[in-house]
């Protein structure tokens, strides 16, 4: 009688665990990610105007306080106030700019709301100051 071991099979790899992990690691950063709508703020740099117009033209200073506050030229507004008075201010002098200039301790998204206002109110000629 002759008996026969028999051999160890040979496990195959299957690639199923893997494509599994790939499959949650994709879902996890796909829900994870921010899509945010990412607009462009363009901003033009402070010229020296001398010489070019009979006119003086002298921007309006807007600060932006650390607690969020704005203040335009020293007179403290709400962001709702300051696009209306930025647009009466357009009507009368449609060439009129404006330096938004944030304290060194306040929040970026304050500033980026006022140049959202600025620029629903009309402003094109806006400068950014530090």
């Amino acid at each position: 009688m002759r008996i026969e071991l028999s051999r160890p099979r040979r496990r195959l790899i299957t690639l199923t665990p893997l494509i599994d992990v790939v499959f949650i690691l994709l879902v996890f950063f796909m829900l994870a990610s921010n899509f945010l709508d990412w607009r462009v703020i363009e901003l033009d740099l402070a010229k020296s105007t001398q010489g070019t117009s009979p006119r003086v033209n002298r921007p309006w200073v807007i600060r932006v306080e650390h607690n969020g506050r704005v203040a335009l030229n020293d007179q403290q507004l709400n962001l709702q106030r300051l696009k209306e008075r930025v647009r009466a201010l357009l009507q009368s002098n449609p060439e009129q700019s404006f330096i938004i200039q944030p304290a060194s301790n306040s929040v970026a998204q304050a500033t980026v709301d006022v140049l959202d206002q600025l620029g629903a109110a009309g402003a094109t000629r806006i400068s950014l100051a530090r």
